[in-house]
């Protein structure tokens, strides 16, 4: 990517977070909670000998065993905290601490046995086990790790330790970029190191908040006790007094689109669906199923059972949509509503959540015409901050996804009407009923999901623009994230241009921002009325309750649909997958829009296409020269859509331009570029008994790429035959000045995938080491 693509500022993507780079005095926490917003205390000199010390915020994560303070055990003066274990049995305290963006924690430790050593970090409870992050761990084999997680890793070695030494270590945690410094003995040992943000989701601990800072001892063989020392605790913390700290800014924005289905309800998942796919699941029946577009963590593709038909996993009736997600992520309101139940999970078979603890809830909506619906969404996360009876807004991410095993998904059903049922889901069958030619007649009055749907609007219109919801964690007002004071209010503004200080008072002012939430909680906007063609950047700044100012809090979006950038002396030609083609001089494709300014400030004009509405399948980018266009002269050529950027050229000639248009490939999972490539397959004809080891392919790549750059491992015959590894070569095989890349596939594997034909498709594709896809295609005769 050229330094001059950099200096056109087209750098554009899902989310660009603007954070100030100011220089903040450290502080030290050790004094008392009245004090400071951030408490910590090494003040163990009231705390009797002998003693636990349950004083000055100090708690018993694991019970069963004593510890007590050591007046004999001091390493500068202090007295000591002692951590006293019985045999098999792990200690653990903890301190709440609210940590903020950079933390640094220090302690002098002394182990009196190298074979039952300690820990020094974040705690989480979770029964028994405690699991610990970000520590420093002295392990019983006499060596010191950190260790990110300390039952799965990664471990850095640190160095060696003794017994009955004193060690003193120090851990700078910045969690704005969650990477670690560590020292042993005010002598750096480590840089770089990853380690958890504050709040993370875990594999196996679910949601985990690092606010619990603590002493343990690592768990040790049976026979003798364990006791390890700790003195001159501190912890330090980026910041001011709390009487001159700014109000808080926003670290870090999430936002997805709120694109209405075509009678205006939202998808309980985000994007709605894009296409359909037919699939035999081995039954003998092709069902119909609905692929999606997922706006929450992964991007893959879902899939739905459909309506009334025989549920294919749990060979039961299925009313309902199971729409593919992840646990974790956000659910959506599908429009407003009331939350009426919550209801236990139901659990068919292994696939259901292991623990039992998934929720179903159903929200009452309203349509236009006063009806009243219920909406169920199945398999909610327990740990989901949601009651009956709270008002939900549509679009609302009210809840996360629980678990279900290999296969999670949300369960999204209809009831039409108030009443809720003795169960509230649509799935009845009792245990042995497994014969799709005799289902049950109660459907517990819910209806096919996508058909209700399709006939009900609970909005008067549904109109060209579109709505985005985005969150945050509410800051306090002492410029901590999550530290002591509400916030008093938000101003929210946005513009199609880069906001900044001077031109604040420019932006557009939002209506009914949100009042603040507390500090750490989730603040939510929706913004509605945007044109999909645009690009919008957005500022919040927020207010503490004598009217101070933070700082500007800034990122950029970029809305659905999408938008093709050619800045140039030239124009644009562009086809969508069904074949209509938009251009400067006419126009085929609904809602698409051809505009020609400066779209990157340089003075000279550009072209710009924005259609609507992205579709599954090619796009195919021409680049037209302007008459009497210097071929010396240069373009660059971008595609933008929903916050992905993809660079498709970047200062190349005009006299470079390949004959074959630029591919952008839509998937219901990705988009990506796509190389058109020259294919020649030999032999031309191809004779399924002959004898024979391989089938050969010619690749030869238009100007711009190099068929150097191909990553033979990845290369595919019809998606389905690998190329050998060897042998290849590169030679201009058909005289024509381009060199062409040689590769083999094994004959007999060729010949098992084609049938018998005059005009046989032969599709060969693959990546550049660069990811960048390519593919061509070529046609045989295949004889029996």
């Amino acid at each position: 990517m050229s330094n001059n693509m950099w200096k056109k500022g087209l750098v554009l993507g899902v989310m660009l977070l603007f954070v100030g780079a100011s220089v903040i005095p450290r502080i030290t926490i050790n004094v008392s909670a009245a004090e400071e917003s951030l408490p910590f205390f090494d003040n163990f000199e009231n705390i009797a000998n002998g003693v636990y010390p349950s004083a000055n915020g100090w708690q018993n994560m694991y019970s069963g065993a004593t510890a007590y303070v050591s007046t004999a055990q001091a390493y500068s003066g202090s007295k000591s905290f002692c951590l006293h274990a019985y045999p098999n049995w792990a200690r653990t305290d903890f301190v709440q601490i609210t940590p903020p963006e950079k933390l640094t924690y220090e302690c002098c430790v002394k182990v009196m046995d190298s074979t039952r050593g300690a820990v020094i970090g974040f705690s989480v409870a979770r029964g028994s086990y405690n699991p610990r992050f970000n520590c420093i761990n002295f392990q019983n084999d006499g060596k010191m790790y950190f260790t990110k997680d300390f039952w799965d890793g990664p471990y850095t070695y640190i160095g060696s330790y003794t017994s009955n030494v004193w060690y003193k270590i120090k851990v700078d945690l910045d969690y704005t970029t969650n990477k670690a410094t560590i020292y042993i003995n005010d002598v750096q040992k480590a840089s770089g190191i990853d380690i958890y943000s504050r709040t993370f989701t875990h594999h196996q601990w679910g949601s985990v908040t690092l606010d619990k800072f603590a002493f343990a001892l690592n768990n040790f063989a049976g026979g003798g006790t364990s006791t390890v020392y700790f003195d001159d605790v501190k912890i330090e913390a980026e910041g001011t007094s709390p009487d001159t700290i700014p109000p808080g800014k926003i670290s870090t924005f999430y936002y997805h689109f709120l694109l209405p289905t075509p009678t205006g309800f939202v998808y309980p998942t985000g994007l709605g669906p894009n296409n359909e796919k037919t699939y035999n699941y081995g039954d003998g029946e092709a069902k119909t199923y609905y692929k999606y577009y997922k706006k929450c963590g992964r991007n893959d593709a879902g899939w739905l059972a459909r309506g009334d038909k025989y549920d294919y996993v749990a060979g039961k009736y299925h009313i309902a949509q199971d729409i593919k997600c992840s646990e974790g992520d956000p659910i959506f309101a599908i429009s407003e509503g009331i939350v009426r139940s919550i209801d236990s999970d139901v659990c068919w078979n292994w696939k259901c959540d292991p623990t039992g603890d998934n929720k179903g809830i159903l929200i009452e909506h309203t349509l236009s015409n006063g009806n009243k619906f219920l909406a169920l969404y199945g398999h909610i996360h327990p740990d989901s901050d949601v009651n009956v009876g709270d008002e939900i807004y549509p679009g609302q991410p009210f809840a996360t996804l629980g678990p279900y095993g290999d296969q999670d998904h949300l369960h999204f059903g209809i009831r039409p009407g108030t009443a809720i049922p003795p169960s509230p889901w649509g799935a009845l069958p009792l245990a042995n009923w497994i014969n799709e030619d005799d289902p049950p007649t109660d459907t517990n009055g819910f209806v096919d999901p996508i058909e209700w749907i399709k006939t009900r609007t609970p909005e008067s219109e549904v109109g060209p623009t579109i709505s985005m919801i985005f969150y945050w964690n509410a800051p306090a007002d002492d410029g901590h994230d999550s530290s002591s004071g509400k916030a008093s209010y938000y101003d929210i503004r946005y513009s199609t241009t880069q906001i900044t200080e001077d031109n604040w008072e420019n932006a557009i002012q939002c209506s009914d921002e949100p009042q603040p939430a507390d500090p750490g909680t989730k603040n939510y906007f929706i913004v509605n009325n945007l044109d999909t063609s645009q690009d919008y950047h957005f500022g919040l700044i927020t207010y503490d309750d004598v009217g101070n100012p933070s700082e500007l809090s800034r990122f950029q979006i970029t809305t659905p649909g999408s938008k093709i950038v050619l800045l140039s002396p030239a124009f644009l030609n562009v086809t969508d997958p069904d074949g209509l083609s938009i251009s400067n001089d006419f126009n085929e494709i609904p809602g698409a829009t051809y505009e020609e300014y400066d779209y990157d400030g340089d003075g000279e004009t550009d072209d710009v296409v924005n259609i609507p509405t992205t579709k599954i399948g090619d796009y195919l980018i021409k680049v037209i020269p302007e008459p009497g266009a210097d071929p010396n002269d240069v373009y660059s050529l971008y595609y933008f859509t929903n916050g992905i950027t993809i660079v498709l050229a970047v200062d190349t000639k005009i006299g470079d331009i390949p004959d074959q248009p630029y591919i952008v490939r839509v998937t219901g999972t990705e988009i990506f570029q796509v190389v058109p490539s020259s294919i020649d397959i030999d032999p031309d004809t191809l004779k399924l008994k002959s004898k024979g080891k391989w089938v050969t392919c010619y690749i030869e790549f238009p100007e711009g790429y190099n068929v150097s750059d191909i990553n033979i491992s990845t290369i595919l015959l019809n998606d389905t035959v690998s190329a050998e590894s060897h042998p290849t070569n590169i030679s201009d095989y058909d005289d024509d000045g381009i060199p062409d890349l040689m590769v083999k596939f094994d004959r007999q594997d060729v010949i098992d995938i084609l049938e018998v034909g005059d005009n046989v498709e032969i599709i060969v594709s693959g990546k550049l080491f660069d990811e960048t896809r390519f593919e061509g295609i070529d046609y045989i005769k295949v004889k029996g």
